[in-house]
């Protein structure tokens, strides 16, 4: 007959294979094949040939795959990304060598069996392993249930964690011997109350005397017994008293206090497991804690933003657990030794959208916490700062810790769902390696061993000069790493795939600049110099390899930024009104025919609330065919609004390669061309939201025509140059000035206006093409009537303008429009109107028949200007606005 030892070794082959309990026909069969002087690696080898194993695990699956199917099934989420990920490595070695799907089974159970489950890595994972195996035998062997199929079988164990509750939720399903469990109420009397077999519920609310005062059900004369089973007692506290029942077997305790004063003694309880506060509507400040006496009790604060306080706390590990406490601007004091420090070095915390600040009033002293996140969460640890010396985060939720400077912190572990931490200062050595998440630390660098921040967009900020051997990998993701002190000759700075930044102040790159070739080749991996200060100097990006991009917060006098590549990004974010040194933009290589340089300024400052800061950027980029501005603003001042900037960008005489310029960003910006840029045709401003002001008039004839297309949303005032230019609004109120030569104007939707400074700008020779005219309808006149001309009130305008800049006479006497049926007679209506109208009256006739209009600018009866309306047939003198 097969020996118990046998018999277990069986049953934990079962639970690593199959997740299952084996059931009693399973384990029949098995200790049969025992029996038989089959060994367990032979039996396992049959059950691998099995179909419900194949159901499992197929036969097609990659080693790799069958690997991590196997470690994820038998550790679940109890042990972080990056520890599973080392192990599936090594087995997933060991199979490619030649090992069988068997050998790793057999190779991962014991490893895992032999494994403590006080181990800060791999212990929950243990206890859970040990648990599942616990419940399988009581399933089989105990109880022996004669379940056959393998989804029943699985369903066994569903429920395990790494908790005894969970194998005694487990075992009582099993046997089916869950008593219901009873209410019990307590009344403003004396109770004495004991509960059943099953999980009873004590219910001590709070109740109304013959006054009709509120007062507690729950005093001290009460005396409570749960009974068997899992028992709770929900309690609500009022009236600002210290209550201390006798209780006994009442595992679970439940309290909510009402007066600050409220405090529930548990110095005459016995056998209490957890301890609740929740739902609390005021802060506790009784003097001995919101629940003394609360022993080696697991401790939980729920739905509660009000400070809690704790006493009496004896165990050496501490389990916590906080869930919906807080908010991240409003952190709640949880206090774990309000009289008497708490004796716990060990904290396993649970979060869920909690921040907290613990702070005791007698300080606790962790020298290691675990913390299972989902959601958002902070933890303060205020009191275990110097303490504390290990950090482990797991789960899919974020956690902050950097409000607190976790100095001693020698190892910092975290998950895949990001964790903000700064310190390991104070440590001998420290190391942090994380997982997938977003993470931010702060860190020293001369004890700095080792980081790794794995995948997700990281930030690591390493305080003082890294040391010669210390190590940073950064893993895939756009990672950024600001080192405020130039590092340590042969410090190893690795970054992964994605768009990864690295920072220095210019000094400290300056330093790094002169290292020697083999220790640069250790910095790798980087596509974005930053450089954290002013330029006072200039800057070869290229000194570290890979380096094709550059930001700084701007320049002081003129300075050269070289090296950068192709399709390099620069970008000033800072204060760039202070720091407005011109800067020379050289690529490595632009003697090609499509080189790009990508702009983005972002004035930074102490702004006001809907300020509107000017800002000039002077930029020279010779060789660059097309370059791209990106603008923004951001205030320093907390609680700023409505910050604006308005952007003059004037680009050097170098620049005469420039063919295209894309401008975007939420700001105003101002440009306007010089006469060296020839070769300047499209200027696109359509995905700015903050409006522009483009000025090409000292475009000559020998400059290319141009495409002017301003923001889609916000209003514009565009300008061509001398050629036959397209100029393209927005849905706002425009102002477009096509300039010499044939233009096409068109408008957009609001209300434009189409300037002209000088009558030759369009005219039968160079005729001018406005593409979408239509015209105001609100005059000068009474009412609003046509009158002489258009509206100077803005707002009143109920359509598009045509601006003319006439003499001041002019201006005085105003238009008088007509519209006539062909071009000879719109001309003699511009002689009669000046033979016989007002005097400096201007004429202006539209010929329906071409949809010319033809202007008489300084009133001789010979029109100045002819521009064509398309699809327009209609006029009056609204649409005409003399200045």
């Amino acid at each position: 007959m097969a020996t118990i030892e046998t018999r277990a070794e069986l049953i934990t082959i079962v639970v690593a294979m199959f997740d299952a309990a084996p059931g009693v026909a399973v384990l029949s069969d098995l200790t049969a094949a025992s029996d038989a002087g089959n060994s367990n690696t032979a039996i396992a080898a049959s059950l691998a040939n099995s179909a419900e194993f194949k159901s499992i695990f197929p036969t097609f699956l990659a080693n790799s795959e069958f690997v991590g199917k196997l470690v994820d099934q038998m550790v679940g989420n109890l042990v972080v990304a990056a520890e599973k990920d080392a192990i599936k490595t090594i087995l997933t070695a060991e199979m490619n060598a030649g090992a069988t799907r068997v050998d790793v089974v057999l190779t991962a159970v014991a490893a895992l069996k032999a494994i403590p489950e006080t181990d800060s890595v791999w212990g929950n994972a243990a206890a859970a392993f040990n648990n599942k195996v616990e419940v399988a035998t009581f399933h089989t062997v105990e109880k022996q249930q004669a379940t056959t199929s393998l989804a029943d079988l699985q369903e066994v164990l569903a429920t395990i964690d790494n908790t005894e509750a969970s194998v005694t939720s487990a075992k009582s399903e099993i046997t089916g011997d869950a008593e219901a469990g009873q209410s019990l109420s307590l009344t403003g009397n004396q109770d004495t109350l004991t509960g059943g077999a099953g999980n009873d519920t004590f219910t001590a609310g709070a109740a109304q005397d013959g006054n009709g005062t509120l007062i507690n059900t729950l005093q001290g004369v009460d005396v409570l017994d749960g009974g068997a089973g899992t028992d709770t007692i929900n309690i609500t506290l009022t009236g600002g008293a210290v209550v201390a029942p006798s209780m006994s077997n009442i595992e679970n305790v439940t309290v909510r206090v009402t007066n600050a004063a409220d405090s529930l003694s548990l110095s005459g309880a016995s056998g209490v497991t957890n301890v609740t506060v929740a739902n609390s509507t005021v802060a506790s400040t009784a003097a001995t804690g919101t629940v003394s006496g609360v022993a080696g009790a697991a401790l939980t604060v729920k739905n509660q933003s009000n400070a809690v306080s704790f006493d009496g706390s004896t165990g050496s590990a501490l389990t916590l657990t906080f869930d919906t406490v807080g908010s991240s601007s409003a952190r709640t004091a949880i206090d774990l030794g309000k009289a008497t420090a708490a004796k716990a070095t060990s904290a396993t915390i649970t979060a869920n959208n909690a921040h907290v600040n613990v702070d005791s009033t007698a300080a606790d002293v962790f020298t290691s916490a675990t913390v299972a996140a989902t959601g958002s969460n902070t933890i303060d640890f205020t009191d275990s700062a110097a303490t504390l010396t290990s950090l482990t985060v797991s789960g899919a939720g974020s956690l902050k810790t950097s409000n607190v400077d976790l100095t001693k912190v020698a190892t910092l572990t975290a998950g895949d769902g990001g964790v903000t931490f700064k310190g390991g200062s104070a440590a001998t050595s420290f190391s942090a390696t994380t997982g997938s998440g977003k993470d931010s630390l702060t860190v020293a660098g001369t004890n700095l061993k080792s980081v790794d921040t794995g995948a997700g967009n990281d930030s690591v900020t390493v305080s003082s000069a890294l040391a010669a051997t210390s190590t940073v990998t950064l893993g895939a993701g756009d990672d950024t790493i600001t080192l405020q002190a130039a590092p340590s000759a042969g410090a190893t700075i690795t970054a992964g795939d994605g768009t990864d930044t690295i920072g220095l102040a210019l000094a400290d790159y300056t330093t790094v600049s002169g290292y020697s070739s083999t220790n640069l080749a250790k910095i790798s991996g980087f596509e974005v110099l930053s450089i954290t200060d002013a330029l006072t100097a200039a800057v070869n990006v290229s000194k570290l390899s890979g380096i094709t991009s550059f930001q700084t917060v701007g320049a002081t006098g003129a300075q050269t930024v070289s090296g950068l590549g192709a399709n390099a990004s620069v970008t000033l974010n800072g204060d760039i009104v202070t720091n407005n040194g011109a800067l020379t933009l050289t690529m490595t290589d632009a003697t090609g025919s499509s080189d790009v340089l990508n702009l983005t300024l972002n004035h930074k400052a102490a702004l006001a609330s809907n300020s509107n800061t000017a800002v000039t950027s002077t930029v020279a980029v010779a060789g660059v065919e097309t370059l791209n501005v990106n603008t923004g603003v951001t205030s320093t001042t907390a609680g700023a609004t409505n910050v604006k900037a308005t952007y003059t960008l004037a680009l050097g005489a170098t620049a005469t390669s420039l063919a295209t310029l894309d401008v975007n960003g939420s700001q105003a910006v101002s440009f306007t061309s010089n006469a060296a840029l020839t070769k300047l045709a499209t200027v696109d401003a359509s995905d700015n939201t903050g409006g522009v002001t483009i000025d090409a008039s000292a475009a000559t004839a020998a400059a290319a025509a141009l495409t002017i297309t301003g923001s889609a949303t916000a209003a514009n005032t565009l300008t061509g140059g001398a050629k036959g230019d397209t100029l393209i609004g927005g849905s706002k109120g425009d102002t477009l000035t096509g300039g010499a030569g044939a233009d096409t104007l068109t408008g957009g939707a609001g209300n434009d206006i189409f300037a002209y400074t000088a009558a030759n700008q369009s005219n039968l020779i160079a005729l001018d093409t406005i593409t979408d005219f239509s015209a105001n309808t609100f005059g000068n006149g009474t009412n609003g009537a046509a009158g002489t001309g258009a509206t100077t009130t803005v707002a009143s305008r109920t359509g598009d303008v045509l601006s003319f800049d006439v003499a001041a006479a002019q201006v005085t006497a105003g238009a008088l429009v007509s519209v006539q049926s062909n071009a000879s007679d719109a001309q003699t209506f511009l002689q009669n109107t000046a033979a016989n109208g007002t005097a400096n009256q201007v004429g202006v006739a539209l010929d329906s028949s071409s949809n010319r209009l033809y202007v008489d600018w300084d009133s001789d009866g010979t029109a100045d200007s002819v521009i064509v309306l398309t699809g327009v047939t209609t006029i009056d003198a609204a649409a005409i606005l003399l200045v």
